[in-house]
């Protein structure tokens, strides 16, 4: 005998919104402390030094610039490295990137292997970790509207209480 089940409420339309904030936020959330860990372990187990602006690539894509520069190790090696940077588009942006070359910059650089290397830049280790304090909110926004969901299906009855 097959006893049938009564109609329980899953879900209503706040709580798959909430469910969506949330699971987006965290996925987000959760790229961008990755992110912020790799971009900034140069800085924690690196070495700092300071080295040039040799010129810049094009990346391929839009609102984006490869910086190419140079640097020298403790030995007195030299290397290269390349890295994206945000950059604006049209003149003013080409003319500053003329000024740029021949400009000192600080370089972080692991020292077993100076081939990993970056450019020390604000937006180049601490973007992820805005991007992360711009998904918080969103992240309770999705928490608070479960909640609200959970309690008006409690209120309309749909939901029993379990001892």
């Amino acid at each position: 005998m097959v006893l049938p089940i009564p109609a329980a409420r899953l879900m209503g339309p706040k709580g798959v919104i909430g469910a969506a904030f949330l699971i987006v936020g965290s996925v987000f959330f959760l790229l961008a402390g990755k992110s912020l860990v790799e971009a900034n372990a140069g800085a924690w187990n690196g070495v700092e030094t300071t080295g040039t602006i040799l010129g810049h690539a094009p990346s391929g894509r839009r609102g984006g610039r490869i910086v190419v520069y140079g640097f020298e190790d403790e030995q007195g090696r030299r290397f290269e490295g390349r890295t994206k940077v945000p950059t604006g588009r049209g003149r003013r942006a080409r003319q500053r990137r003329a000024e740029d070359v021949g400009r000192a910059v600080p370089v972080f650089y692991d020292p077993a292997d100076p081939s990993r290397s970056t450019l020390d830049t604000f937006l180049g280790r601490w973007v992820y970790l805005l991007i992360m304090l711009f998904v918080l909110p969103h992240m309770a926004i999705g928490a608070y509207l479960i909640r609200r969901d959970r309690r008006e299906a409690h209120e309309d009855g749909w939901a029993r209480r379990r001892l």
